[in-house]
């Protein structure tokens, strides 16, 4: 814990800083202290636990100059003079005399902690900042513009760059190398998770959403914690980048956030149970000689029971790994399944369109089609049928634009059945041998299992 707030301060530290706001111009960057009241100091929260954290160092807190900080607060004092060492090495800023009626961007102090990939404290991190949100467009700046980024030779001759060799964890993430290929999960994520909301001891369910659940706003259930109920679910929505099997349930229980109830919470505290079966399983992109580029769409037609809006689902593929998935409810309500699967088809297209955008970019040559599957008949037909249809009038844009990509040849769609719809998992619940063939089909796996 904290001292209390007559020790929660620095002693002025004999080093240069930035912010020039007062009266009074700057002779050199020498008259500028970190202790100036122009510097505010934010706390960035830890991501571990309590239970981990509680022996690493505190973050400082608002400070007044009279104050001494103690000796076991020294490190952040040691960050904030290499922060500031690095600044005046690399030329941040310059000294200049203040023109009149210009104004000064302010500065602040960012602290937060830096975790190595097994939650033990690696270093403290201190990071002076512009508070660039206070400039006033017209009056301090005319354009915004970004710098284009140099090579890496460049970087090294003019800035201190560290070569960390093979990504093994990144917010969060954990990836893991093998002959098979490439292992990415968040097993610790999961843990940690897990331990903040106390259900490490809960029981294992091995399926999500019922294929019949009726989770729908309820006002006469009992209220829950509105701030704890969205925390959960936005700790989950990370959670959805290695975890596709949990898209479908966290997009039902994330728009139920404006006013959660009983039920609601108690959904989200399924996704745990879910989770605790085996929260060290991933997804493993595996070594593939075979370019190939496809989607799988559906829908759920009328299947939200507050407004009846479809659920649109998309997974893609490259390689036969599994890239990019998304499910989501329709912004207006479909009045056929065939409209709603256009909205769907429409949705996937774009989706693969932009990936082989960056396949372009990254200079790998595609000339053949796409491959975009669809477990409706009468929505491919019509696709491929340039009659105009009385029922699809309203939706002709769509129909247009993938019309004109199946004539290009940019895109092939093709019939699959229900039961080989990959995205039926991302837009609806599922009974659990198919939700679990499914799973398999996506590519997740546990690859640290003996089995």
């Amino acid at each position: 814990m904290m001292e209390d707030s007559s020790c929660e301060s620095f002693e002025p530290l004999d080093f240069p800083h930035v912010s020039t706001h007062g009266d009074e111009e700057p002779k050199s960057s020498e008259s500028i202290t970190p202790e100036s009241p122009n510097f505010t100091i934010e706390p960035v929260s830890s991501p571990v636990p309590a239970s981990v954290t509680r022996n690493f160092p505190q973050f400082p807190k608002v400070y007044s100059r009279e104050k001494a900080i103690p000796e076991q607060k020294q490190e952040w004092k040691d960050v904030m003079r290499e922060e500031m060492s690095a600044l005046e090495k690399n030329k941040t800023w310059e000294i200049v005399e203040r023109l009149k009626g210009k104004n000064i961007v302010d500065c602040k102090w960012i602290f937060t902690l830096k975790y190595k990939a097994d939650g033990s404290l690696e270093r403290c991190k201190a990071r002076l900042v512009a508070k660039g949100y206070t400039q006033t467009y017209g009056v301090d700046y005319q354009e915004t513009f970004v710098p284009a980024a140099k090579m890496n030779t460049r970087l090294t001759i003019e800035f201190e760059i560290k070569e960390l060799g093979k990504l093994k964890y990144f917010l969060g993430i954990e990836v893991a190398y093998s002959t098979q290929g490439i292992f990415i999960s968040q097993q610790k994520y999961v843990t940690d998770l897990l331990e903040e909301t106390r259900k490490i001891g809960c029981k294992r369910v091995s399926t999500l959403m019922d294929p019949n659940h009726k989770l729908r706003e309820a006002k006469e259930e009992p209220v829950v914690q509105k701030r704890m109920y969205q925390r959960l679910v936005g700790r989950l929505i990370y959670l959805d980048h290695t975890w596709p099997d949990i898209a479908y349930s966290v997009s039902v229980i994330s728009q139920l956030m404006h006013d959660p109830r009983e039920p609601h919470l108690q959904a989200a505290y399924r996704v745990l149970h879910y989770l605790k079966g085996n929260p060290r399983k991933g997804i493993l992109f595996k070594k593939n000689n075979t370019l190939a580029l496809k989607a799988y769409t559906d829908v759920d037609y009328a299947g939200f029971l507050v407004d009846r809006r479809s659920t649109t689902g998309y997974c893609t593929f490259l390689r036969d790994n599994l890239v990019t998935w998304r499910s989501k409810k329709q912004n207006v309500v479909a009045r056929s399944p065939a409209e709603s699967e256009f909205r769907a088809i429409a949705q996937g297209l774009c989706e693969l369109l932009w990936l082989k955008i960056i396949l372009y970019d990254l200079r790998i040559k595609w000339d053949g089609p796409m491959k975009l599957y669809c477990d409706n008949k009468s929505t491919i037909n019509i696709a491929h049928n340039p009659i105009q249809h009385d029922r699809t009038k309203h939706i002709e844009i769509d129909k247009h634009f993938i019309k004109e990509k199946l004539d290009e040849g940019v895109v092939c769609m093709s019939y699959v059945p229900s039961e080989h719809q990959l995205a039926d998992i991302i837009t609806k619940g599922l009974n659990n041998s198919m939700f679990h063939d499914l799973v398999f089909k996506l590519g997740m796996e546990d690859i640290y299992s003996s089995v």
